[in-house]
């Protein structure tokens, strides 16, 4: 498979998160206890699970607990949430927006066109820790892409539905996307929308390097982005 667009490697992705995403900050134990600054973050909602995993140090001593999630402060107003949502849970993804190259045969004659068409996300999802907790693809064949979360802590996971959307230039859009189903009994089975903000990468290669020569080649393009995961607020 061809892989194009930013290179971020695993590592450099989760630092950036770190430093610019606020949701990969505070990996102190001194801290991971306060409650979360805003008020949507309820008690039930926004309380860490006990079974997320942290970072562990020398010999296996848990050196960071995940914090509690807080609430973005930058999103558009096409893709906000309604105030009475709760905040479940903020992850950091890393991962590939994938791509193949297609061709549709012209009419009465034409010349055949070629194009990038979008079939899968594939990421891992960190919590504020660094520490990988769920996955993030597409519903197994579906047609156009159906995407799913998984929260592996529990099992739980949530399909999600596009409601709207931001442009983020030389990147995948910010989106707003509404619950389509669940599974499992866990954290993720009662989210009712997710947002993906904070895009970098991912968008879809050159046209002009969809061809004749590369139909059903199938680009992989490094992105990160942060998701946010509410319960309630419809």
């Amino acid at each position: 498979m061809k892989r194009s667009g930013l290179r971020v490697s695993l590592a450099s992705s989760v630092l950036i998160g770190v430093s610019a995403f606020g949701s990969l900050v505070g990996c102190d134990n001194s801290s991971s206890d306060a409650p979360s600054q805003n008020d949507r973050d309820g008690t039930e909602g926004g309380a860490r699970s006990d079974s997320e995993p942290g970072a562990s140090g020398a010999g296996g001593a848990a050196v960071c607990v995940p914090d509690p999630p807080a609430l973005p402060s930058d999103v558009p107003a096409d893709i906000a949430v309604a105030e009475t949502a709760t905040l479940l849970r903020s992850l950091h993804a890393v991962g590939t927006q994938n791509y193949r190259c297609t061709q549709t045969d012209g009419v009465d004659g034409a010349d055949p066109t070629f194009t990038w068409v979008f079939i899968a996300p594939v990421a891992d999802l960190f919590n504020s820790c660094g520490t990988k907790v769920g996955s993030h693809f597409a519903v197994p064949d579906s047609l156009p892409p159906v995407p799913e979360w998984r929260y592996e802590v529990d099992g739980s996971s949530v399909i999600g539905l596009k409601l709207s959307s931001a442009p983020v230039e030389g990147s995948i859009p910010e989106l707003l996307l509404k619950e389509n189903g669940h599974a499992g009994a866990g954290v993720f089975a009662g989210v009712t929308f997710v947002q993906r903000l904070h895009t970098l990468g991912g968008a879809a290669p050159p046209a002009a390097d969809c061809t004749a020569a590369s139909v059903d080649v199938v680009s992989e393009v490094d992105y990160s982005a942060q998701y946010y995961f509410y319960a309630g607020g419809s």
